[in-house]
């Protein structure tokens, strides 16, 4: 059983963050004026129930919030208002329910054995796992307590006050850059998912799983980069193609805990394109470390390449 209530504001950033670059390219992400989809804004905002009662306010606290368009980190209502406003625009937005914090579900709410409370529980908000999540104890007796696990908001009509204070589009910084459906038009539909959407293939499934070239490198699959070498690719048995070391420049990295899981992304530094994911402290070779990369999200050519790259550990060192 997962708490599915939690508080405001951490009920408005639901789902993950990424937390935005360790290692980047060059060009620097690009401000812009007009909210895309794929943006990250930069939002204050006061919320407001029907009666008018404030129940968060960002500006007070000199803490906006941060998340990315379309990723799905944010209430549908308020993204749907954020998209397609300008830099220093500020308007008022109503919610219904579906579109804030949700209907409120009978369903949710569960009597526990009193034997099964977590020590000092009371009545409010209780955490009953490890992070960030709470429900609501609303009732204890001497058999039992209630948890409500809708957020204390859920069926409510509620406004908000929104400023859009940034936007930014995080691929500006790559120099290959194309809209949605030039990639869609380019890419094949799987490869499209992998590399422009984050999609991740079958363990086992790939190409290149258990393809070893004695020459040769692997490219990005959307455009043409050099990555690794043919020699960097090694047997790791984990279900991808792996390599332990990539060209120089050519990989950055971003720090994704979008699974519940903390991990490195790698995305090709010339389109920003989804290669897979790197690890460290594995011990398997030599610079131990081990990218875990999509067999479609890279293509191999039987070729040398017509300059000498250097090749490198990906992650910075400590």
């Amino acid at each position: 059983m997962t708490p599915a209530a939690v508080a405001p504001r951490q009920h408005a950033l639901r789902k993950h963050r990424r937390q935005q670059i360790v290692k980047v390219s060059n060009a620097a992400s690009t401000p812009k004026v007009s909210v895309e989809n794929g943006d990250i804004v930069k939002v204050h905002f006061i919320g407001r129930l029907e009666d008018g009662t404030i129940f968060e306010n960002t500006t007070r606290r000199a803490d906006p919030i941060s998340f990315k368009i379309g990723a799905d980190e944010m209430m549908v209502g308020v993204e749907k208002a954020v998209k397609g406003m300008t830099v220093g625009e500020s308007l008022t937005v109503s919610c219904l329910p579906e579109d804030a914090f949700g209907d409120y579900d009978e369903d949710s709410c569960f009597e526990v054995p009193i034997e099964r409370a977590p020590e000092g529980l009371a009545l409010g908000h209780v955490r009953l796992f490890d992070g960030p999540a709470t429900c609501r104890c609303t009732k204890i007796t001497e058999s039992d307590f209630t948890l409500d696990l809708n957020h204390e908001l859920a069926g409510q009509i509620v406004s908000f006050e929104l400023t859009l204070l940034e936007a930014v589009d995080p691929l500006a910084r790559f120099p290959v850059r194309k809209t949605d459906e030039e990639w869609k038009s380019q890419l094949p539909t799987f490869a499209y998912q992998v590399l422009r959407l984050k999609g991740t293939e079958p363990a086992g499934a790939g190409e290149y799983d258990k393809f070893y070239p004695e020459s040769g490198h692997f490219r990005c699959g959307g455009c043409d980069q050099p990555l690794y070498s043919a020699a960097a690719k090694f047997k790791s048995e984990c279900g991808w193609p792996a390599f332990d070391k990539c060209f120089k420049d050519s990989i950055v990295i971003e720090m994704d805990d979008s699974e519940g899981m903390k991990r490195a992304e790698i995305m090709c530094s010339n389109c920003g394109g989804h290669l897979g994911h790197v690890f460290e402290g594995e011990e398997k070779t030599p610079t131990n470390e081990r990218h875990c990369v999509n067999s479609v999200s890279v293509k191999y050519v039987d070729e040398p390449i017509a300059y000498l790259p250097v090749e490198c550990k990906a992650m910075p060192d400590a």
